[in-house]
């Protein structure tokens, strides 16, 4: 090995870019929708639906926790009111039909809109599980001749 001779060691600049590689390789964006719901959901007025703040409040959760991780941020929600947009039966306050047809409808308007959604970053280290897949099958492919 050779004495540095005042240049400067490549050594640190290769780990890094070594980490910065692996950083970029585990942490993605994410869309979400924002935990609060927006004035026009909350104060939505319709026919035979009185304006109530924790009933909107309560269906704007249900899309925060279930109906976002069903459907894409770009796409457009089915007409068809899903099974899972329903208050849940401890909430004390059952919801008639009419209801969630109203507010799956004001969903689906607000959905679309991009006010609607913040960008978080997650961090996915399901490559090296998969990896470790890969490698154990490499090694049965080999030792199996």
């Amino acid at each position: 090995m050779r004495p540095n001779e005042g240049g400067i060691p490549l050594w640190p600049a290769a780990v890094v870019g070594f980490l910065i590689v692996i950083a970029l390789a585990v942490i993605s964006p994410v869309l979400r929708l924002n935990a609060e719901p927006p004035s026009g959901f909350v104060g939505l007025h319709a026919p035979g639906i009185a304006a109530n703040a924790a009933t909107a409040s309560a269906y704007w959760k249900i899309a925060v926790n279930a109906i976002q991780w069903k459907y894409s941020r770009g796409v457009r929600l089915p007409e068809q009111v899903p099974e899972d947009f329903r208050l849940p039966v401890t909430s004390g306050k059952s919801a008639t039909a009419e209801e969630r047809a109203v507010y799956w409808s004001k969903l689906r308007e607000e959905w679309l809109k991009s006010e609607n959604w913040h960008r978080t970053y997650t961090v996915d280290i399901s490559f090296v599980r998969e990896a470790g897949n890969l490698w154990h099958e490499m090694r049965n492919f080999i030792t199996r001749g």
